[in-house]
């Protein structure tokens, strides 16, 4: 039979028809093609939700943005937020504290990155950093100290050893610089401050012998560089190890290597060292092979002076009144020292001229 006109025909939705087999409907394949293209965009949605989180700035990464556009202050405010906020991984200790520096305060640097060096010693960025601005700082030697000893635990060299001597030696700790300079000497040739240092050290404490050793180092490789200052620092090494003998040849070695001006000058300062040794015999021995006629006064001085404490008052004050014109004889020490031996030998005309002659000085 035919339908009435306008019934409805159970199951006549095209959603609910069931297909021909090898025939789809037309709704059919258009439902499956509405699928087909919502997916994708849903897919497309979701990636580009992904993608607008990622590369919207956020914290450090606008910090970052703003230090590099040159607004420190600005990126050191979100990164101080940031800290405020409980946040304290090295990246963001890191980069707080090179804004802090960049912005003039490097105590505030210097106070994030120690910690964190403590906690992370093997990190060469974050010790480096620390030590670059303690130096620039440069009021916290101590501070310093500890951070160039942690970079040189993790990166030696000996650049380093010699800073952290020179960092002892300020801060007065002798044995610690000892040290320092023992081992900076162990790695290879030393430079001319490295063996002075360490042979006053070790006269210092009570170790000629190790003092004359740097002595004998500096000497093998800087052989032009032992002046007269450590020509005597060898001379009192000497006398303090109770060689007074060999303290004499030193001298003399050193002297014969010079040229005459060099010696004479010289002779003096070496002979103040060498009187340490209450053996005026012995400054006399190292002097009186100078004192030509044109000696000056600074070396006839210690020599007439020598020449009486040891016994030769006679021979001292006919030196001085044998005195050329000149420097010497017109220099008043010289004739103050006339007129002392006079009077200590009871010669009272010499005595008597002595003081004429002092008086007209």
């Amino acid at each position: 039979a035919t339908p009435a006109e306008g019934a409805v025909m159970p199951f006549s939705n095209p959603l609910y028809a069931v297909p021909v087999p090898g025939q789809d409907s037309q709704a059919t394949v258009k439902a499956r093609r509405a699928r087909h293209t919502a997916l994708p965009l849903v897919i497309a949605l979701m990636a580009a939700l992904v993608v607008s989180y990622i590369l919207v700035p956020r914290g450090q990464e606008m910090a970052i943005l703003r230090l590099g556009s040159g607004d420190a202050p600005g990126a050191r405010a979100l990164l101080e937020q940031r800290l405020a906020a409980g946040e304290t991984s090295p990246a963001l200790i890191a980069a707080l504290a090179r804004t802090r520096a960049l912005t003039g305060d490097l105590p505030g640097a210097v106070a994030l990155l120690e910690p964190l060096a403590q906690q992370r010693p093997r990190d060469l960025e974050v010790i480096e950093a620390l030590v670059a601005y303690q130096r620039e700082r440069g009021d916290d030697r101590a501070g310093l100290l500890r951070s160039i000893t942690m970079l040189h635990a993790v990166q030696p060299s000996v650049p380093q050893l010699r800073e952290i001597a020179v960092l002892h030696s300020m801060l007065g700790e002798r044995a610690e610089q000892r040290a320092a300079l023992h081992r900076l000497l162990a790695a290879g040739p030393g430079e001319v401050a490295d063996h002075l240092s360490l042979a006053r050290l070790e006269a210092s404490a009570g170790s000629p012998a190790a003092g004359l050793a740097a002595l004998r180092r500096l000497a093998r490789e800087h052989p032009h560089a032992v002046d007269v200052h450590a020509a005597a620092l060898a001379v009192a090494l000497h006398v303090e190890a109770g060689q007074p003998e060999a303290a004499l040849a030193a001298a003399r070695t050193w002297l014969a290597e010079r040229d005459a001006a060099v010696a004479i000058l010289a002779a003096p300062t070496l002979a103040s060292f060498l009187g340490a040794a209450r053996r005026p015999d012995l400054v006399v021995a190292l002097l009186e092979t100078l004192a030509g006629p044109a000696a000056p006064s600074s070396l006839i001085l210690p020599l007439a002076q020598a020449e009486f404490d040891a016994g030769r008052g006679e021979a001292a004050l006919l030196r001085l009144e044998a005195l050329p014109r000149g420097e010497a004889a017109e220099a008043l020490e010289v004739r103050v020292l006339r007129l002392r031996l006079a009077v200590a030998l009871t010669a009272l005309d010499r005595a008597t001229e002595a003081a004429v002659l002092l008086r007209a000085s």
